[in-house]
């Protein structure tokens, strides 16, 4: 198995607190909710995923039938 330490950022929806509040719990009832962050897990932290990297930008998906001016 791989020994790997992955870096850890600060969590984007909840910004590091672990709890998210919503601004009304449904529609006509403005009562503020108070719930956990499911992103991290309510921790904080989520492992930093390198989509960069990673992202083709050919705009040819592999997974997908591609379609040629020769084919129409």
């Amino acid at each position: 198995m791989e020994n790997s330490t992955k870096n850890k950022v600060i969590c984007p929806r909840c910004f590091g607190n672990g709890y998210i509040r919503i601004p009304n719990e449904t529609v006509g009832v403005p009562k503020q909710i108070i719930a956990q962050c499911t992103m991290c897990n309510s921790q904080g932290e989520i492992d930093e995923i390198d989509d960069v990297a990673n992202f083709d930008y050919s705009g040819v998906d592999s997974d997908k039938l591609q379609w040629g001016i020769d084919d129409i």
